[in-house]
This record gives C-alpha cells, sequence and structure tokens, in this order.
C-alpha cells in the first residue's frame, strides 16, 4: 500500500497515479519496503483472528455434544440414601459367601457395611422390624420388654439403680437398639443425663463410664475429638466386658488396634471365645478357631446375660454357624425370663439390667451390621 504524497489517500503498491485526488504518485524502495511489512502484519492478524474463531466453535460443539452424552448416553446416578435391606440378603449363607482375591471369604458383616455412613438409630427405625420378622426372631416380645424398660425410667431421665449413671447408660443402649417412637423419646432422655456426667466421667466409677460412652457414641452423639480420648476408659480392662462391648460402638477410626488391647485382652477370661472377641476388636479372625463354640449346645450352657451377649455378637461377626446362631436367638427372643447378669452389673444397674442385656442380645443382628467391624474376613473354608 501507497500513501498519496498530497491527500493521504492509500492506494494499492504499484499505481501512477492517486486514485483520489489524481497526483502522480513517485514510489521509492522504501515505501515498497513499508508497504510489504503492513501488509504481513495485517495477514497475520487476520490468521489469528481464524484460529480464535475456529477454537471457540469447537469448543462450543465439544460442550454440545457432552451434554447430549451425558442426558441421553449416560443413566442418572444413583441415590446416595442407605437402601433398605433387601430381601433375602440380611444373612446370607456359608455356601453364598465367595472367596476373595486373597483367598477368604466374606462374613455376613459385609451386608451392611455401608450403613456406618448414616444415622444408626435411623437406619434401625427403618429396617429394624423387617430384619427381625424376617430372621423369625420373637419380636412382639421384644417390645414388650422395651416398653416394660421405658415405663422404668424416672422423672429427670435416668433408671433406677444403685449407680444411677451406670443404670441409665445400660438402659439407654437398650432402648436405642430397637428405635420406636416411645423408646427414642426415653433413650433420649436418658442421652441428657449422660451428657451432663461428661465433664466429670473421669472420676466415676468404671462400669459408669464405660457404659455411658458406649450409649452416646452408639447414638453417635460424640464428636472424633471428644472421643479420641475417651478410648483410654474402655481398654484397661476395670469393666472389661464391658468395655469390650463398648470398642464396638466406636467408629471404625477410632477402634484401637488388637495391639493395644493388651490390658483388656489380659482382664478377660482365657479362653477361646474372648479370645475371638478381642481378635474381631481389632481386625482379625484367627484361623484355628473351632465352629463348636457357636453350636447351640454351646449357647444353652451360657448362663450369665454378659455371656450371651459376646456369644452373639461373635457368632454374628464370626459366621460359622448361621442355623445354630438363629436358632439359639430365636429362643433367647422367645424366653419367658432374661438371663442373670454379673452380680455387680445387677446391684449397679438396677432391677431392669437382666432385661436390658437380654434386649440386647436379642437385637445383636440391629446392632452389629450398621456398626460393621468392617470388612470383616474369615478363613477359606477347607
Amino acid at each position: 500500500m501507497v500513501p498519496c504524497p498530497k491527500c493521504g489517500n492509500i492506494n494499492p503498491l504499484g499505481t501512477r497515479y492517486c486514485r483520489a485526488c489524481g497526483e502522480k504518485i513517485e514510489v521509492t524502495f522504501g515505501m515498497i519496503q513499508a508497504s510489504v511489512g503492513a501488509t504481513q502484519v495485517q495477514n497475520r492478524d487476520t490468521v489469528i483472528l481464524g484460529w480464535g474463531r475456529s477454537a471457540i466453535a469447537l469448543s462450543v460443539f465439544l460442550l454440545i455434544c457432552a451434554v447430549v452424552l451425558r442426558t441421553v448416553l449416560v443413566p442418572a446416578l444413583p441415590r446416595a440414601d442407605l437402601p433398605p435391606v433387601p430381601t433375602g440378603d440380611v444373612f446370607p449363607s456359608t455356601t453364598e459367601s465367595k472367596p476373595g482375591a486373597n483367598g477368604t471369604t466374606t462374613t455376613a458383616a459385609v451386608v451392611v457395611g455401608a450403613a456406618e455412613t448414616t444415622s444408626r438409630l435411623v437406619w434401625r427405625r427403618i429396617n429394624g422390624e423387617y430384619i427381625l420378622r424376617d430372621l423369625r426372631l420373637n419380636y412382639p416380645r421384644l417390645h414388650a420388654r422395651l416398653d416394660t424398660l421405658a415405663a422404668t425410667q424416672m422423672d429427670d431421665g435416668s433408671f433406677p439403680g444403685e449407680d444411677k449413671l451406670a443404670a441409665t447408660a445400660l438402659a439407654c443402649l437398650a432402648l436405642q437398639s430397637f428405635p420406636s417412637d416411645r423408646t427414642l423419646a426415653a433413650a433420649q432422655r436418658a442421652r441428657a443425663v449422660l451428657t451432663k456426667a461428661l465433664p466429670d466421667l473421669q472420676f466415676k466409677p468404671a462400669l459408669a463410664r464405660t457404659l455411658t460412652i458406649a450409649a452416646l457414641a452408639d447414638a453417635e452423639e460424640l464428636t472424633a475429638a471428644q472421643l479420641a480420648p475417651m478410648r483410654t476408659y474402655l481398654i484397661d480392662g476395670k469393666a472389661a466386658v464391658w468395655q469390650a462391648l463398648a470398642v464396638a460402638a466406636l467408629p471404625s477410626a477410632l477402634r484401637p488396634k488388637e495391639k493395644d488391647l493388651v490390658l483388656l485382652r489380659t482382664a478377660l477370661p482365657g479362653n477361646e471365645r474372648w479370645t475371638l472377641l478381642i481378635a474381631l476388636l481389632g481386625g482379625n479372625v484367627p484361623a484355628d478357631v473351632r465352629p463348636s463354640l457357636f453350636s447351640v449346645d454351646s449357647a444353652a450352657g451360657l448362663k450369665l446375660g454378659e455371656e450371651r451377649l459376646v456369644w452373639a455378637f461373635s457368632a454374628w461377626q464370626f459366621h460359622p454357624s448361621p442355623d445354630a446362631l438363629l436358632e439359639t436367638l430365636r429362643a433367647w427372643s422367645s424366653s419367658d425370663t432374661a438371663a442373670p447378669v454379673d452380680p455387680e452389673v445387677s446391684q449397679k444397674c438396677g432391677p431392669t439390667a437382666s432385661s436390658s442385656v437380654a434386649i440386647l442380645a436379642t437385637t445383636t443382628p440391629l446392632r452389629v451390621l450398621p456398626l460393621a467391624l468392617f470388612p470383616r474376613t474369615a478363613p477359606p473354608s477347607p
């Protein structure tokens, strides 16, 4: 491009006379160089603008394709809510267990392991009746026991006993095991009593301290920051049976490791069933456990309610003999009388202690599955 020296009009390169005023244009070598440079800049800008338009068009095209794929070809994501347990999957038989990659087989605790991410009490209320009916347990008898227990609650929310805190915590655990409108209200009033005792918990007797932590942890009313320092109250062996069961109420991430349970293991009876209980709490299943430990005959020989509770807890987790376990739970749920408890527990927790422990044993399928010592594995079948 060449400018006219008279009027300044821009003329194409090679023009001899201005196209605007007719003035003769003398073209010099410098003017040619300037014209070529300007043309190159103009061409470069045009190319860059074209690239930008192409990139925008491609982005819009890809976005449209992504929307079409998401709405038409890809199915909607499932709801994150925990669904009710499907019929027939509440208690899978050992013959249906499938071997894992490491040669182990999964156990019943796997069924509802995800329930630990939802409210335990809500889960039990939604699924409790269905599960107890599906297992053919005597749930009308359970309801009667729960109603009788709730009726003994005093005006201040506590329950009668030599140690009111221990009695209230044990009753609260039992009421929470199978929530209904009445038991939920009673348990909530009991938890208010337990919460008030938390600032002075270190000065309370071991049994009361253990049961209080277990009841509040089971109801998910203690934060991780509150629970972390309380774990030491559950492993000193001063209320060994109840401490072992309280450990199971803790969230998985806060449960002590098996190596931290030395004092608790030493304080428990030294037989196989208690050894298995500690192993389950620590996340292991010994390969040499005798299934006869969980036969109907072995369960019939258990006189104390705490022994029955530990038997049911371990049998449900270890899952060695489903038929024997269910037959035993059905018998216990239909019994007219509850098994006696340890004399100290009976004295401290009052007249409802035996009934509370019987409720806890019967509702093992409701309490253990959502708590899920998970994942749990058993040794491979021979």
